[in-house]
This record gives structure tokens, C-alpha cells and sequence, in this order.
């Protein structure tokens, strides 16, 4: 059971070991973390978890379902859902779009952890409501 204040993140990658990772990095900060390796996963989370979901951290490469087409689904369900897209390969030029979201950002594989946290606590000190 998640306390009052525990934000609660869900990590998407299709690789184990950077779930790994960033799970432990971000309990570690006192954050709650669900996981999926895919989109298709990610979203059956998202529509099955009964409290909220405060950001969604997402690979922007995997199989079945990309990263950006699996927030794009999320803000049908919750326009004001937050997304940190990850990529060591993908040009931010294709989420250029997103990127213009009050509520979306973009970290460089491999990342700085202290780049990353940083990231993730600029996502989720966001207003509510885009300005």
C-alpha cells in the first residue's frame, strides 16, 4: 500500500535490467514503481491500476508498441498524463510534437541519474492544470 504522499511511476522497457535499475532508483527516493516491458502492458497497467498514475516513464524503441504511440493511447485515457520519454537511439526530432506538451519530456540513454531525477522531479512539480 502506497502512503498519501508516494508518487506513483510507471517504468516501460523492454529491457529487465534498466526496469531494474530505474525501479531501485526511484524506490530508493521514496516513489512507488509499476513496471511493463511493452506498450501494450503499459497500458493494460495504466487502464487496471486503481489509484492514479503520476508520471509514465517510457523507452521510446520496443517491440509490439513504441514509446510515443503508448503515450498517445495514455492521453486518450488522461490528457494530463506526464511522460518522460527515454531513447539512446530514437531523434528527439520524432517526438518533436510532444515535446511541446506542458506535460512531456526527454532524457539521453545513457543518462546522468542526477539529469534523470532531475527530470522526473521537474515532470511531477508540475501545476495540475498546463498553464
Amino acid at each position: 500500500m502506497q502512503t498519501a504522499t508516494a508518487k506513483t511511476i510507471l517504468v516501460v522497457d523492454d529491457e529487465q535490467p534498466i526496469r531494474d535499475l530505474l525501479r531501485r532508483l526511484l524506490t530508493e527516493r521514496g516513489y512507488h514503481v509499476l513496471e511493463a516491458a511493452d506498450g501494450v502492458e503499459a497500458i493494460s497497467l495504466f487502464e487496471g491500476h486503481r489509484d492514479p498514475i503520476h508520471l509514465v516513464i517510457t523507452d521510446m524503441t520496443m517491440p509490439r508498441m513504441s514509446g510515443q504511440e503508448c503515450a498517445r493511447i495514455l492521453w486518450q485515457k488522461n490528457p494530463l498524463t506526464r511522460i518522460l520519454y527515454m531513447s539512446g537511439a530514437t531523434d528527439p526530432i520524432t517526438v518533436a510534437e510532444d515535446l511541446c506538451k506542458p506535460f512531456v519530456s526527454f532524457v539521453w540513454k545513457p543518462f546522468e541519474f542526477d539529469v534523470f531525477i532531475k527530470a522526473v522531479r521537474t515532470l511531477l512539480e508540475l501545476p495540475a492544470e498546463p498553464a
